[in-house]
């Protein structure tokens, strides 16, 4: 038996190529998440139908003094792994503080590590930065009886699946994760490409919630000068931008790109520095425009520096 952990709907369509990687081998899957949406609900039940049994957490605070609470509670819902070994343990948030108690409480084998968006090859991310842990922080992780902490999981990990192969990763060992490029390609083999429609999309970002620079009238400019149809919201943003035209799908960006392929559709993508861009940057039939200007580059360099360099990626000054 192994155990594979997600904490968002992309860590669990990586868990599905995963589990279906190694169909000879049997699957408990725990999921930890901090919204519901359909989003959540449809990749959960995809992954109920090929896993032997499947935990899901919901938090639902922000509060320190709950979010204890939750813990205490997580820690009873997952008691029932505790006597269980896991050959394999699959791990994406090797921050997660739910996680590492999962970590502390079972048995396992070895460790293998997945890609936590792009965490693990940013160089601003937390898993590049020195770990500090307070002393309030400190006590509760010993009351909870948490022994395992980022560090350890980055030291011991086997191996590493990763959308990214050709950046340097948190893992020095990695395994390229090629499954939406292939599905992308066995798509279009049988495509008409002299009758394919070209339609354009803007990847959203919950940005005004670190910058208030991308406000509402700013993003529909940047819509209305490129001529883009529609707009594929992030997961966490909240606001909705009055005239414009919203894809709503259960669908994550990554699939629902797939989907388009197989209406015969080629498809421009427009973003900021969205890293969802980055993983269907090798898909076929996709093209990419990152938006940027003095400011927005400025602020936000090292996270656009990823884009360097892709050869499916053009940056365009507005």
């Amino acid at each position: 038996m192994n155990l594979i952990m997600c904490v968002t709907p992309l860590q669990m369509l990586i868990a599905e190529h995963l589990i279906k990687e190694n169909n000879k081998e049997e699957f408990q899957v725990v999921i930890l998440s901090y919204d519901k949406n359909i989003k959540y609900d449809y990749y959960i039940n995809k992954l109920k139908l090929i896993c032997v049994n499947l935990i899901h957490f919901n938090v639902e605070t922000d509060s320190k003094i709950q979010r204890l609470k939750e813990m205490l509670m997580f820690k009873n819902k997952i008691n029932i792994l505790k006597n269980v070994y896991f050959c394999k343990v699959f791990i994406a948030s090797i921050e997660n503080p739910f996680l590492l108690l999962l970590l502390s409480t079972i048995k396992f084998g070895a460790i293998y590590t997945f890609d936590d968006g792009t965490a693990n090859i940013n160089k601003e991310s937390i898993y590049y930065r020195n770990l500090k842990i307070g002393f309030i922080e400190s006590i509760i992780r010993k009351i909870l009886g948490i022994k395992y902490q980022r560090d350890d999981i980055k030291k011991t990990s086997i191996s590493h699946y990763t959308l990214y192969p050709s950046h340097d990763n948190i893992i020095p060992s990695t395994i390229p994760i090629q499954f939406l490029n292939t599905k992308s390609s066995e798509l279009l083999k049988d495509s008409n490409n002299a009758n394919q429609e070209t339609i354009s999309v803007f990847l959203g970002q919950p940005l005004d919630r670190i910058d208030s620079y991308f406000n509402d009238e700013f993003i529909k400019k940047i819509i209305k000068k490129y001529r883009i149809n529609y707009y594929f919201p992030h997961p966490r943003e909240r606001t909705i931008i009055e005239g414009v035209n919203y894809i709503e799908s259960e669908l994550i960006f990554e699939d629902y790109l797939i989907s388009l392929i197989t209406k015969n559709k080629k498809i421009n993508i427009y973003t900021f520095f969205s890293t969802a861009a980055l993983n269907v940057s090798n898909l076929e039939n996709i093209k990419i425009f990152c938006l940027k200007n003095e400011y927005i580059f400025s602020r936000y360099k090292l996270t656009y520096d990823l884009f360097e360099g892709i050869e499916n990626i053009e940056f365009i000054e507005i």
